[in-house]
């Protein structure tokens, strides 16, 4: 009887550890704790390919904004296909947006200081 009772305890005591092991693990899904596996980075070629919808090797405003909703980031696209467009012709090329990607990240690079 003894022995019966014991192994009730253990029995209750790792069911409880598990338990609360599971809820910290939920809980920490839930937060955002757990991180997603990274996605795969697109090259600008696929990134262009996958937006261009119609094939037509360039991206019209409505290809390029995409399913933006909000009026905010439509505003922030307008912006930046106007700047991207640099011929204004209404339409961006691969090699205007490889161009603009170009710019913006040696805008993002510090200057090297001259000794």
């Amino acid at each position: 009887m003894m022995r019966l009772l014991t192994m009730l305890l253990v029995a209750a005591f790792a069911l409880s550890v598990a338990g609360s092991s599971w809820a910290a693990d939920e809980a920490t899904k839930k937060e955002g704790g757990e991180k997603k596996p990274a996605a795969k980075k697109m090259t600008p070629e696929e990134r262009f390919k996958r937006m261009d919808k119609d094939g037509d090797g360039k991206l019209s405003f409505d290809e390029f904004k995409g399913r933006a909703t909000k009026e905010e980031t439509i505003k922030e696209r307008e912006k930046q296909f106007a700047e991207m467009d640099k011929d204004k012709d209404k339409a961006v090329t691969l090699e205007e947006m490889k161009a603009y990607a170009k710019e913006k990240a040696k805008e993002k690079k510090p200057a090297k200081k001259k000794e």
